[in-house]
């Protein structure tokens, strides 16, 4: 599966970049499911390889029925120190696009900025990605991995 990335516009320019205007973001339709329960609506979620889990907005976990701070609960940070949010981690399956759905313990954020990004755990794990920034659009190809 191709997939484009999504242009955004910028807010204000890096400094370095001061001629930028967009900037071009890898972007996933997904959705969440319960066990035995039919998929929520769709949403993007960032694709983020430098993250080591699968995070959601909580309100998504809520909205499929889930009693997020039941959970196990984990502090987690960004590359701004000193600054933790609580994640409280459920079992739930990930659907991409209309055939492929896995299971993955994803945490579940109050403070998130985005509806979710998907991470080595859970994510990467369960899918070859191929980035390429050199067409313009930049792209990612989706193949996912086949358990034998």
């Amino acid at each position: 599966m191709r997939r484009f990335y999504t242009r955004l516009p910028m807010g204000e320019p890096w400094a370095p970049f001061k001629n930028d205007q967009v900037e071009w973001v890898p972007l996933l339709t997904v959705s969440l499911s319960l066990k035995n329960v039919p998929p929520s609506y769709s949403f993007e979620v960032l694709l983020d390889t430098g993250s080591p889990i699968c995070l959601f907005r909580a309100d998504l976990g809520r909205s499929l029925g889930l009693e997020i701070e039941s959970g196990p609960v984990q502090r987690i940070g960004g590359f701004a120190t000193n600054s933790t949010e609580p994640a409280y981690f459920h079992t739930v399956n990930l659907h991409v696009g209309t055939n492929w759905a896995v299971e993955i313990k994803a945490g579940f954020v109050e403070n998130l900025s985005m509806a979710g990004l998907l991470g080595r755990r859970g994510f990467f794990e369960n899918f070859v990605v191929r980035f390429d920034h050199s067409s313009s659009p930049p792209y990612f190809d989706l193949e996912k991995i086949s358990l034998i």
